[in-house]
């Protein structure tokens, strides 16, 4: 079980065509059973996989880093401009289980009884995909598939006349009976890098599901399939309104309790004669400096006006349309590529009503007797936090949220009128 070579040279950097990379298992078991009743029961059973894994640290191109017109810092966004060429990880697993049993009962009677040799026979077969792709260092793509198959053997025992047909199924990717696709981009806005805007802090996500369920072998040339998607956008952002107000050398004396003392800043001071001669006379007295009343004013409105000290939200919209009556079967990436069925549009979560096209090219079943509905969902939410601090010691906080959801359901017969 998962043989494999072990990566020994730790300083070498891993390459996608390592034999490291590559693993197998196999395994296989009998058992014979036979007793009073039974004549014979034969069981075997074939397990076996296949698995590709490369994982690595890709190199970070940055092409404008070294030029030395780009140094200000206004023009950091240009010079950090990076991407990579090479995706962080890949890996593909494929696993079939192959179950063969067959059973034949005695003739425990006088009379000339033929027995017949029963067969029970399963064969399914899963393949996985997973990329992982960090285009840029803000800019990250993920692609996860799911698919689920079996192979159709012809009954009975399994010889020369009809082992072709076992291995026109294997070279074909066996019967396709379940799909499952996720699609995911995540893009970190980089506003640090625009020194006026680097206060703000914004991420963008977003989500493309495809899913295709078979119906049982018996009613699909009558009703189809299953295929549904789902689209999910995300935005998060913060606003860190402190390091706004920092920009303000004057406010930012306020916010971090610093008060300059302009005699500190030329050195030690002198103290008057008058003073000096009073000092003299009583030394326990201290001198206490004058408070400076409008200062303090011009200091306390600033800091109720900076009460605002961080904000955040959140927003999630999320759709999905579940399509009965589906003909083709999914192939590379979900979609059938002979008939372009359903589109990349809607594998990858796009939220156009395709049943029309599907109708004039003969995707979706025009059986009247079909009724699964044809189901909408839509869900958004929206939540938000405000902090509000107006004097030191004393914090607010104040918490927004939104949610809202909806689902529409429809029956409908095809119609080419």
């Amino acid at each position: 079980m998962n043989v494999r070579k072990e990566r020994t040279n730790a300083t070498r950097k891993p390459k996608i065509y390592d034999i490291e990379n590559f693993n197998i298992s196999y395994a296989y078991s009998e058992i014979f059973h036979r007793d009073v009743d039974i004549e014979y029961d034969l069981k075997k059973k074939y397990t076996g996989g296949f698995g590709y894994n490369y994982s690595a640290l890709p190199p970070i191109v940055t092409p404008f880093s070294r030029a030395t017109f780009l140094k200000s810092k206004y023009l950091s966004l240009i010079r950090d401009f990076n991407f990579s060429y090479l995706p962080k990880s890949f890996s593909f697993r494929t696993d079939m289980n192959r179950e063969f049993d067959a059973r034949k009962f005695r003739n425990k009677t006088q009379a000339i009884v033929p027995m017949q040799t029963f067969y029970i026979k399963r064969w399914d077969w899963s393949r996985l995909y997973d990329l992982k792709w960090d285009l840029t260092k803000s800019l990250k793509l993920s692609l996860v598939a799911n698919a689920q198959a079996f192979i159709n053997e012809p009954p009975g025992v399994i010889d020369r006349s009809n082992r072709s047909q076992v291995w026109d199924q294997v070279f074909s990717f066996g019967t396709m009976n379940n799909y499952n696709q996720a699609f995911s981009v995540t893009w970190d806005v980089p506003l640090a890098k625009i020194p006026i805007l680097d206060w703000i802090t914004v991420s963008a996500g977003y989500q493309g599901s495809y899913r295709w369920t078979a119906n049982a072998l018996s009613v699909q040339a009558a009703f189809g399939n299953i295929a549904e998607n789902n689209s999910s956008k995300v935005l998060n952002g913060s606003f860190n309104f402190v390091n706004l107000y920092n920009k303000i050398p004057y406010l930012k004396r306020i916010n971090t309790g610093a008060q300059k003392n302009p005699n500190n800043a030329r050195g030690p001071s002198r103290m008057p004669e008058k003073n000096a001669k009073t000092a003299s006379q009583d030394s326990l007295k201290e001198l206490k400096p004058k408070k400076q009343v409008g200062k303090m004013i011009l200091d306390g409105t600033l800091r109720v006006l900076m009460a605002i000290r961080m904000a955040k939200f959140m927003y999630t919209q999320s759709n999905g349309i579940q399509l009965p009556g589906f003909y083709p079967r999914p192939e590379i990436l979900g979609n059938n590529w002979s008939q372009n069925a359903p589109g990349l549009g809607f594998v990858f979560g796009d939220q156009k009503d395709i049943r029309p096209k599907a109708g004039e090219r003969g995707w979706i079943t025009k059986d009247t007797m079909l009724n699964t509905a044809y189901v909408n969902k839509f869900s958004e939410a929206f939540t938000a936090s405000v902090s509000v601090e107006p004097v030191r010691d004393l914090r607010i906080e104040i918490n927004v949220m939104r949610n809202l959801s909806t689902i529409k359901q429809e029956y409908y017969k095809w119609s080419p009128l």
